[in-house]
């Protein structure tokens, strides 16, 4: 019998949308966990998304022991479909926990006038 990978697992959640997840975001009971995988500070800029946590992918892995199995965990790129995000999203699973892109990347968010920091 073949095990399953957990990271072969559909990741699809229809109510997954930026606008969703900036409205949750703003409550102490959010089950969102913003991760920013960005390259820190060369890839981002001035501006972030409000509430995001900033774990560049090359730091993940060492820092899964203090991640709430409980959270949604929803990774942060400039672009959807990235490889990096692609590579985070496989980490996560592969640890057990529920991960998920973020739909359209920050740059969607950006478009969408969602919350930022700066």
């Amino acid at each position: 019998m073949q095990k399953k990978n957990p990271s072969a697992r559909k990741n699809i959640n229809n109510n997954l949308t930026p606008q969703a997840i900036a409205q949750s975001i703003v409550s102490k009971n959010s089950p969102y966990f913003l991760i920013d995988i960005r390259k820190i500070p060369d890839e981002q800029h001035v501006k972030y998304i409000k509430s995001a946590h900033s774990i560049p992918h090359s730091e993940l892995r060492a820092l899964l022991p203090q991640f709430d199995k409980q959270k949604i965990y929803i990774i942060c790129d400039w672009y959807a479909g990235s490889l990096a995000s692609r590579k985070a999203i496989v980490t996560l699973l592969d640890a057990g926990l529920d991960a998920h892109e973020l739909p359209g990347g920050v740059d969607v968010w950006y478009q969408m006038n969602l919350p930022t920091d700066s």
